[in-house]
């Protein structure tokens, strides 16, 4: 535990952990909504995991989701993703290969996530479902 002491990831809260790196990661990359989303699953569960062991991360990121059905295909998919992302962050927490962020700047290497999203799922773009109008027409 302690590889995010002293960076913005540093916090108690699990929501504050992914608020810091929701605008972290809007503010300084160019990366598309879905690649966003894809590293916040990845590197918050990380985070949270450094801060409360991988069991405690791993449930709160199930509980996150929520349980399956109930959703339009896009989003059961989205859930999917995220899942496959948060299991995917927890293993390599486990076995060491932890992303390290830049305790000066409280930022990552663009390298490194460029090299991470090529490993990485990315969901496929959110499309709302269309509500039927009304009227007599």
């Amino acid at each position: 535990m302690g590889a995010y002491s002293g960076t913005i990831l540093d916090q108690f809260d699990p929501t504050g952990i992914v608020a810091s790196l929701e605008s972290m990661l809007n503010k300084h990359y160019d990366y598309s909504t879905e690649e966003r989303d894809a590293l916040r699953h990845y590197i918050g569960m990380q985070a949270i995991a450094d801060q409360y062991g991988t069991t405690i991360a791993g449930g709160l990121g199930k509980i996150w989701e929520g349980p399956e059905g109930g959703r339009t295909e896009n989003k059961q998919i989205q859930r999917e993703v995220d899942l496959i992302n948060n299991m995917k962050a927890l293993e390599d927490y486990s076995k060491g290969n932890i992303l390290e962020i830049n305790v000066d700047t409280n930022r990552f290497d663009e390298t490194i996530l460029d090299s991470l999203l090529k490993e990485i799922t990315i969901p496929p773009k959110y499309v709302p479902k269309k509500k039927k109008k009304k009227g007599y027409f």
